[in-house]
């Protein structure tokens, strides 16, 4: 029996048309109550992915059947799995957890390994790795030692998800188990699960920078979705295949199959998956400097995105429209956009923390549900005894106890809430309100920082001081407005122009200052040349088209200075000699 069902749950993921009624049949051929409950156990995760509110009725009416506790808790976990297809993930974890808290589950390999697998997945979505890999790597063990192949399988294919995951990063071993999971179906023959696993091998190629082996498996899991005649799989194959051919630099290919498949999305109507490729066909035309076209992309993907936000697809699209606002000299835009990556990136960041907050409110929820059935185990026993003063000093503990948990939450929440608060009113202390760079206070702290470094290690340590040459004469003759913008621009110039390493900070109306650690004369020369050319040749339409703006710098090196201020004082002077010698050019503090 239990063979004849795990080849229906196969049948069901593919062909589930077919396979519900012989699902039925064996409903209703069953006389004996143990293979009953076999059959209803496994039509139960069959129908959770395919109806779950059908799935959550069934549940309920197969757990009102009969009174075993093993039983109960096997519908419990099938119970949670539908209301994870709901989207209803806290409640699903809840049940997840109370599937795990009891000794019985440990019994049963099975139902141990489904719950643990269920659990670990959850982890991983509110970025729980650690927790997530552990019930995983448990799981795993567990149906090597006990396990049919189709539920090895499906382990192994979990935890290869996790190990795919960015932040876990082990692709080596993600590879590993998908390959497992590719000779699996093609033993069974399933062809489904033969191009989820070349879908998902090209995916990890491709995250591991390997594109060529990535376009192999992926044209792979193509022909076979071609070959099942899955349309929508197949449009799912083409927009990744053309992703990873833009990587590899065949843009034109790339066009070709994000066309196809934009064409199958708008006559599906489908309008999330229309908007995720029109991004990626943004991305090939900026690839192909087909700058307008890339433009009209991200503008349409942009529109579906205000009405249906998804913070990741978003923080990708800006980076994607700065990168073109930059290839098209257009600084503003690109500053623009920059910006907003950086605020979707920030609400990515507060997600994941509410995420994290919902694990441990769930994980709190399953201790007090520990607790309870402690103190009702305590209760029955103190019954037994007839000592009824002890049930109620109990009672009242747990009651204290649950106070004092209450209590420490709200401290908390309360210390976390001031802690927010003195991290943004710091901010705003130390930034530049027109440019967003460190303003002068925060600068001068950072080279103090930066002169003791070298102080203690005898590393070279260079200065830049900078201004705008005649930007008295921009506000004078366009405007104050104007000269923000220049401010702005050429903040935003200069910071891509400099290292990951070096320091860059507004300390007057046009002044700025540069500290390159570990860099010595000659090196801060040519950093200073690069910071004079690429100011020198940004582009003002918004004040005259062939209007140029200017950079002088002065530099000066650590050495016989007594502190930062009188080095700084070098490159000072310096900065004015570069003045008096005709602007647009660095001199050399003596």
């Amino acid at each position: 029996m239990s063979s004849r069902l795990l080849e229906l749950e196969e049948l069901a993921i593919d062909q589930f048309a077919e396979a519900d009624p012989q699902f039925q049949q064996l409903l209703q051929s069953q006389s004996e109550p143990e293979l009953l409950r076999k059959v209803q156990q496994s039509y139960c995760w069959v129908i959770a992915v395919q109806d779950p509110e059908l799935g959550l009725q069934l549940v309920q009416d197969y757990k009102n059947q009969q009174q075993d506790l093993l039983w109960q808790l096997r519908f419990l976990l099938c119970e949670g799995y539908a209301k994870e297809q709901q989207g209803k993930t806290a409640e699903a974890m809840l049940d997840y957890q109370r599937v795990l808290s009891y000794q019985e589950t440990e019994t049963d390999p099975e139902l141990q390994a489904k719950a643990l697998v269920l659990r670990g997945e959850q982890y991983a979505e509110n970025a729980a790795y650690a927790d997530a890999l552990t019930d995983l790597q448990k799981a795993y063990q567990l149906e090597l030692t006990n396990g049919t192949k189709g539920r090895q399988n499906y382990v192994a294919n979990a935890l290869a998800n996790l190990y795919s995951d960015a932040a876990v990063g082990d692709y080596e071993q993600a590879i590993s188990l998908y390959k497992k999971s590719l000779e699996h179906w093609q033993e069974s023959g399933n062809l489904q699960g033969q191009a989820t696993a070349l879908f998902n091998l090209g995916g990890t190629y491709e995250s591991a920078g390997q594109f060529e082996l990535a376009l192999q498996y992926l044209n792979q899991a193509l022909v076979i979705d071609q070959k099942r005649g899955d349309a929508a799989e197949i449009a799912y194959d083409k927009r990744l295949v053309a992703r990873v051919l833009t990587k590899l630099g065949q843009g034109e290919k790339a066009l070709e199959l994000l066309n196809e498949a934009i064409s199958y999305y708008q006559s599906s109507a489908d309008a999330q998956m229309l908007a995720y490729c029109q991004l990626s066909r943004a991305i090939t035309y900026r690839s192909l400097k087909l700058y307008q076209n890339a433009q009209q992309d991200f503008d349409s993907a942009m529109s579906y995105f205000a009405a249906k936000p998804d913070l990741r697809f978003e923080a990708l699209l800006y980076k994607e429209y700065a990168l073109l606002h930059a290839e098209m000299l257009q600084w503003q835009d690109a500053f623009m956009m920059q910006q907003r990556q950086q605020q979707k990136d920030a609400e990515i960041q507060q997600q994941l923390l509410d995420q994290r907050t919902t694990r441990l409110k769930v994980q709190l929820q399953t201790e007090q549900i520990q607790r309870e059935k402690t103190e009702l185990e305590v209760k029955n026993a103190a019954q037994r005894q007839a000592l009824t003063d002890s049930e109620e000093l109990r009672f009242w503990q747990y009651l204290a106890l649950l106070c004092a948990l209450l209590l420490i939450l709200a401290m908390l929440f309360l210390f976390i809430r001031q802690r927010a608060l003195s991290v943004q009113l710091k901010d705003m202390a130390l930034t530049d309100e027109l440019t967003h760079l460190p303003n002068r206070r925060h600068t001068l702290a950072l080279a103090q920082q930066l002169w003791q470094q070298w102080q203690q290690h005898q590393q070279p340590f260079s200065v830049l001081a900078a201004d705008i040459d005649f930007f008295k004469a921009i506000n004078d003759q366009f405007g104050h407005a104007a000269g923000d913008l220049v401010l702005q621009k050429i903040a935003y110039c200069l910071r891509q122009e400099l290292r990951p390493a070096d320091k860059l900070g507004r300390v007057g109306g046009e002044e700025f200052l540069i500290l390159l650690p570990g860099t010595d004369l000659s090196n801060a020369r040519a950093i200073a040349q690069r910071l004079c050319d690429a100011v020198a040749a940004m582009q003002w339409p918004q004040l005259q088209d062939s209007y140029v703006v200017t950079l002088s710098l002065g530099l000066a090196q650590s050495g016989k200075h007594k502190d930062f201020i009188q080095l700084w004082g070098s490159a000072d002077a310096a900065l004015y000699k570069a003045k008096e010698s005709g602007r647009n050019r660095t001199e050399v503090a003596e």
